[in-house]
């Protein structure tokens, strides 16, 4: 009996799911740093400001600097890539 508990311990141990967002802020810090450096790449900047949700998920933010650092110029507006980052609260 011992060894069954143990064993459903050990099994749902690692059932356990991670949360995959990223706080607003560090993530505020991310894209804004992907935004400087395709700024001075091309010397222009989209007018609006890229605010990201509260809670963001990890791949998307990281889809979405990616694809700013891949834009060629002129950069005039975020890549559409960007706006998976507010998928879950325009589903809400």
């Amino acid at each position: 009996m011992r060894y069954l508990i143990f064993f459903l311990f050990l099994v749902f141990s690692f059932c356990l799911v991670e949360d995959a967002s990223i706080k607003q802020l560090d993530a505020y810090s991310e894209l804004s740093k992907a935004i400087e450096y395709k700024y001075k790449e091309c010397g222009n900047k989209p007018d609006q400001p890229l605010i990201p949700p509260t809670k963001i998920d990890r791949n998307s933010l990281k889809i979405c600097t990616l694809s700013i650092l891949r834009m060629d110029c002129p950069f005039n507006e975020y890549p559409i890539l960007c706006y998976d980052m507010f998928f879950d609260i325009i589903l809400k």
